[in-house]
Parts: C-alpha cells; structure tokens; sequence
C-alpha cells in the first residue's frame, strides 16, 4: 500500500487544530447552551446525550445489597456525557472547496497537487 505522507499530515495537523479549538472549556459552554455563533451559515452544531440509564428498582436493590456486602462504597453522581459534532452547511462546503479551488490554481504545483488530491478525498 502506498501512503500519501502530505494527505496523512495535513489531516492530522487538522484534527489537531480541531484539539486546540474544541477544548473541554468550548465543549462544556455547548453542553451548557451557552454560546453565541458567528458565521451560523457555515454549519450547526450537533448534540447527542448518551448519558447512563438506571436499572429497574428491584435490580439496582439487588445491586446496592451486593455493593454493601462487599463493603464497597456507592457513587450516585451521574454526570451526562454527550457527543459534539460540527455539521458543516452547503455554504460551508462551498468555502472549503472555494479555497480547495484556489490553491489548485497555485504556480506551486506541490500546493496544487495536494489540494486536488484533498478535494477527491472529502467528497
């Protein structure tokens, strides 16, 4: 199999300045609703809560009796989890392959290169 090692890296260096943006601080003001959005054309934002169920009372009895004979201490904190994904629009994807266009057209043919081969990628 042969690697492209320019598409590998700059899809990494992708997901890492995606890192630096989403940080736990910009993940907890979505969870929160608590947020403003600027360019709102360009995308929505997608929340999925995949917080814990609970057991029927006579199983979670069953299970408190098991913890308190093994001596175990019970944790009741529950916190809600949820996924984030960032849904880019058609403006969006309108952008992306605009700027993809442009640097097609560069006199550098490495740049061009690299940017045709991302284009067929995302489609």
């Amino acid at each position: 199999m042969l690697l492209d090692m320019r598409l590998l890296v700059f899809a990494a260096l992708g997901k890492k300045a995606e890192k630096r943006i989403m940080t736990e601080k910009t993940k907890q003001a979505i969870r929160d609703n608590d947020y403003t959005i600027k360019f709102a054309d360009y995308g929505t934002i997608q929340k999925k809560n995949y917080t814990k169920s609970y057991y029927p009372e006579e199983e979670q009895r069953q299970i408190d009796e098991f913890i308190k004979s093994k001596g175990f201490k019970k944790i009741t904190e529950t916190k809600e989890e949820y996924t984030i994904e960032i849904v880019p629009s058609a403006k969006g994807i309108k952008e992306y392959e605009k700027m993809l266009n442009e640097q097609e057209q560069s006199q550098y043919r490495n740049i061009a290169k690299v940017a045709s081969q991302l284009k067929s990628k995302i489609k």
